[in-house]
This record gives structure tokens, C-alpha cells and sequence, in this order.
């Protein structure tokens, strides 16, 4: 397996910051790339209308994303773009995407670890094992 961390930065004349990997050494590979970026969330943190109407029912109160994120202050809105929810910040911690158990799994508004993951493979495609994840937990303002 060859894994790839951090994010590809474009330079003058190169290809755009993608990887190039010689077509006959990468046959039979499993290759992984590891995002290593930070983010600060500021103001909002942007989910599906679903997601969205899944929090203000109180069925989602956590938000899992990709890279190590933080989240600036207390408060914050969740939006789809259109509609928003403020939400008290609970927690902000950061895991190795193997580590996420069913229990995530309920936070996020899913049955089970395997629904979780397959909802996370549709934004983010191939997740290696030791990716940080960060679960930003949350609950509703208005009670």
C-alpha cells in the first residue's frame, strides 16, 4: 500500500498539485492519500438541506468532517445555503477515521458504523484508516 499524506500544493509549471504515479508500479496498489489540512470553522458550517433537517429535529448533533477542524466560537450556524440553525458548540475532537464506532454513527443520524461510512465515502471517496477525522458535536440553542 502506498500512502500519500498531506495536500499537493501547485507550483509554477507542474500539474495542478496532482500526484503522478508511474502506471506500472501502481498496478496492484491500494493507494490511500491522508488529508492533513486544518480548518477553522467562522460564523457557519455548511451540511445538506437533510442534514440540516435531521438536526433541527434533534436527530443529528454531531457534524464529521475530514482533517483536523476547529471551530472558533461557542455558537455557530448550521446551513444548507438557504435555511440555518444556530448551535452551541459541545465538543471538538479529532480521531483516526478507524476509530469511529456506532456510537458516532447515532450522533451523525445513522443506524449503525456501516451506514456512516458509506455516507462519508459519497463526500469523500476513498477514507484511509489512520485519516483524522474531526466529530463536531452540537446541540440546539433554542432548546
Amino acid at each position: 500500500m502506498l500512502v500519500i499524506l498531506g495536500r499537493p500544493r501547485p507550483s509554477a509549471g507542474d500539474n495542478g498539485g496532482r500526484v503522478r504515479i508511474n502506471q506500472s508500479l501502481a498496478q496492484g496498489l491500494k493507494i490511500e492519500t491522508i488529508d492533513t489540512r486544518s480548518f477553522t470553522y467562522r460564523g457557519r458550517i455548511k451540511v445538506s438541506k437533510a442534514d440540516l433537517a435531521m438536526a433541527r429535529a434533534g436527530q443529528k448533533t454531531c457534524t464529521i468532517r475530514r482533517g483536523v477542524a476547529t471551530v472558533a466560537s461557542e455558537t455557530i450556524d448550521l446551513t444548507d445555503g438557504v435555511d440555518r440553525l444556530r448551535v452551541r458548540v459541545v465538543s471538538v475532537e479529532t480521531i483516526p477515521y478507524r476509530e469511529l464506532t456506532d456510537e458516532h454513527a447515532h450522533w451523525e443520524g445513522f443506524t449503525d458504523i456501516a451506514a456512516l461510512q458509506r455516507d462519508l465515502a459519497t463526500y469523500y471517496r476513498a477514507i484511509a484508516a489512520e485519516q483524522p477525522m474531526t466529530i463536531i458535536r452540537f446541540e440546539r440553542t433554542d432548546g
